[in-house]
Formats: structure tokens, sequence, C-alpha cells
């Protein structure tokens, strides 16, 4: 998949897209702008950002940056090892996967399963880790699973115990990575690790394809998921740095204020499960520090 398709892909399941010449961006939250694909680092002219800020009504706009001047660490979790195997994993997860490949079967799957079953994983996975679903309603839902049958590079994966599935994965090739972008679970069957079994089959099977040199895990989170973190680190994936950009538009300077500072944390305290106010909370947070 090129830059193209991608794009292509967040414009069908209904996300705001924008070119400009340093390539694609997205609008993942509102109002905020992200550059695509997530692994190439851009340098946006003034002229590129004044768009952004005031054609597009950008509040917010993050970036891969080729500079590293006035950067954040940013990090992605990566695994690149080609003849990746159990003996990558760390020795706990080693055993729990072991468990996993026992007790389940790991298989592709069509996204017309994912459009029946998904949301209610969803929501499982969101009550599970405290927050909001990561979709606003089945129909998001749906139209997401829709932009990625229209793609051949994006694909679903299963776990399955005794042929129920019980935990699912949303992949995409771009370029020379294979990026694991949505995984969900039942919380019920965790016990037998399918998680483990899903990830690890995945994973060794791309890294064994010889046009796929690295599997990613997804872009670290502004907000903290120490124990999603422990997981991908224990899978065999590393996490490494990238100098990560984060450019809010000159009409809301007064964001970086403390008030809103201490604004947003006493509402994001209320709504403790806000996607939206805790990552909002983080960048402020990050910004201003």
């Amino acid at each position: 998949m090129n830059d193209d398709d991608f794009a292509e892909f967040f414009r069908n399941k209904g996300r705001r897209v924008v070119k400009t010449a340093s390539g694609y961006w997205y609008e993942p939250h509102s109002f905020c702008f992200q550059n695509i694909p997530y692994q190439q680092a851009v340098n946006p002219n003034k002229r590129e950002l004044r768009d952004l800020f005031f054609k597009h009504r950008a509040m917010l706009v993050r970036f891969n940056s080729i500079a590293n001047e006035n950067t954040f660490p940013g990090y992605v979790w990566i695994c690149d090892q080609k003849n990746y195997d159990l003996a990558n994993l760390e020795t706990k997860t080693r055993n729990q996967t072991r468990r996993g490949l026992e007790q389940s079967q790991v298989r592709a799957i069509d996204f017309d399963l994912l459009m029946q079953k998904g949301w209610e994983f969803i929501n499982d996975t969101a009550q599970r880790q405290g927050r909001e679903a990561d979709f606003a309603a089945p129909e998001a839902w749906g139209r997401y699973c829709k932009a990625a049958v229209g793609n051949p590079d994006f694909e679903a994966w299963g776990a399955f115990i005794q042929e129920q599935l019980v935990s699912f994965l949303v992949g995409g090739t771009i370029d020379d990575y294979y990026w694991i972008l949505r995984q969900y679970s039942e919380t019920a069957y965790l016990k037998h690790y399918p998680n483990n079994a899903l990830i690890y089959t995945v994973t060794k099977l791309k890294l064994g394809e010889p046009t796929i040199n690295k599997v990613s895990y997804g872009l670290d989170s502004v907000e903290s998921t120490r124990g999603l973190n422990k997981f991908k680190q224990g899978m065999g994936f590393s996490r490494q740095e990238y100098h990560q950009k984060i450019l809010i538009n000159p009409m809301f300077k007064w964001i970086k204020s403390k008030f809103i500072k201490l604004l947003v944390r006493h509402i994001s305290n209320i709504l403790p499960k806000s996607n939206y106010l805790k990552k909002a909370d983080a960048i402020i947070n990050l910004i201003i520090e």
C-alpha cells in the first residue's frame, strides 16, 4: 500500500484528510491533524502549517519530524527480527504464549465477521481498560471495516477457542512495514492468552515475508499505557524513539497556560473515561513542560 491508498482508507472511514507538499495529514480527533503514514518523517514549511491551521481549522498539528529542534520524544513499537521466534519473547510472556498457542487457533478472517462481532469486542476491551470505546457507534465500526475491505493490503486475523472468536486484530502493509492497527479481545477468555497467540503468530508470519522488514505495534500513546507497553515489550517489540513535533495554532496559544492545564485536568478527573480529555491533558502537560 502506498501513501495515496492509506489516505484513501481514512477518507473512506469518514476522517478528514488533507494533502500538502510534505504529504498527507488526517484528523484522528476534532481539529487535530497528524501526518501519515506514521513512519514517514516530514518537515512542513510555514505555508503548509498556515494552511493546516487557518484553512483547515487545525487547533493542533502533530508529526514525525525530520528536524530535531523543539521536538518531544515520540516512540513507536517495532519488531524487526526476521527470525522472530519464541526465543525473542521475555520468559514469562513466552510461557503464556505457549499456553495461548496450545489453547487457541489463529487464522485470517473476513471483515464481514468483524462487522457482526467486532462491536461487542470493542466495548468489552474499553470497559476492561476503563476508557471510552474507540468507535462512537456500531455504524462507525462498520465504516472502518468497509474501508478496509476496499484495500487489499488490509487484513484481519482472529484467535479462536473451540471455534469461537475470542480476539482479533486488523493490520495493514505500508511500504516495508506491517502495522497492527487495531486489536480487541473478549475479557472472559484472557486467561487462555489468545492475545499472545494472535500477536505472536501474525508477527512471525509477517516477518517471514521477504517484502516486510518491520512489524509495528503502533505509536506510543501520549497518555500513560504502562500495562499495554509491558505486554508489547514482553512480545519482543522494542520502543524506538523518533522526533515528535506538536504545534499549536497561534490563535490558541492560551492553551499553553497553567490555568488551562489545571482546568483540563479537573474536567478529565470528572470524566475519567474520556479518551479525548486524556490525550488533551497529556499533550498540554507535555508542551508546557
